[in-house]
């Protein structure tokens, strides 16, 4: 008998959490994407960035091709290489899209490096640092979804500068 109460027990156990299912689903009023279905917000937040220039010779105003721009990820900062990475085109233009949870002033980092020798000339290196505003979205937040900004960030770069020598000039030997 008490082997009988106990399976008796655990099938309700089981009829009680499958309904639990069925009734903590969507319901009727939840808001419907474009194709009709219940829009599901699990997870966490998230706001679409996106981040647009062109990076252009500071003497001539002339685009450049094939910098490499890096939008570096926080948590490798000791590794700046490390991170979203594009390269410029003919018309010295880059793009990155991300998302990420939504802040109100998110802050952002580029680092803009020529990496190709002299093919198209020689560039310094260079860390730009701005930040997405309320003036930058172009959608509204709905929901979890926390609306989307763009930004745009053009950078000039200028010729390297020359590294000093270290250390005291070799003067020819005289005995």
């Amino acid at each position: 008998m008490k082997k009988g109460c106990i399976k008796l027990f655990d099938k309700l156990i089981v009829v009680l959490l499958g309904a639990t299912g069925l009734f903590a689903g969507c319901k009727i009023d939840d808001p419907l994407d474009e194709y009709g279905s219940p829009v599901a917000e699990y997870g966490v937040p998230v706001a679409m960035y996106e981040i647009n220039g062109r990076v252009t010779d500071a003497a001539t105003s002339e685009p450049i091709r094939d910098i490499r721009v890096v939008r570096p990820w926080y948590w490798n900062e000791p590794s700046p290489e490390f991170g979203d990475t594009t390269y410029t085109d003919e018309a010295g233009k880059y793009h990155f899209e991300f998302g990420d949870f939504p802040n109100p002033n998110k802050d952002y980092q580029l680092r803009f490096a020529d990496i190709d020798g002299e093919e198209n000339g020689t560039y310094g290196f260079k860390t730009v640092e701005g930040e997405f505003t309320k003036d930058d979205q172009v959608e509204q937040s709905t929901g979890w979804y926390g609306g989307k900004f763009v930004k745009t960030q053009d950078v000039t770069l200028d010729e390297p500068l020359v590294a000093p020598m270290y250390g005291v000039p070799s003067a020819p030997f005289q005995p």
